[in-house]
């Protein structure tokens, strides 16, 4: 089950899709100013905390 092109395809895009949605969408959200990083936060920490 786990050999498969299929298996790897729907994991890699369920991990690159979910870092590239939440990041994304979160930085959407603050360059729109409608909710505003926390104090202490920036990308580089955002797109950390969501990759591992």
């Amino acid at each position: 089950m786990f050999s498969t092109h299929i298996t790897l395809g729907v994991f890699l895009g369920l991990l690159i899709g979910k870092v590239a949605g939440v990041v994304g969408f979160t930085l959407l959200l603050v360059k729109m100013k409608v909710a505003p990083f926390p104090e202490g936060m920036n990308f580089r920490n955002l797109f950390r905390t969501r990759f591992l």
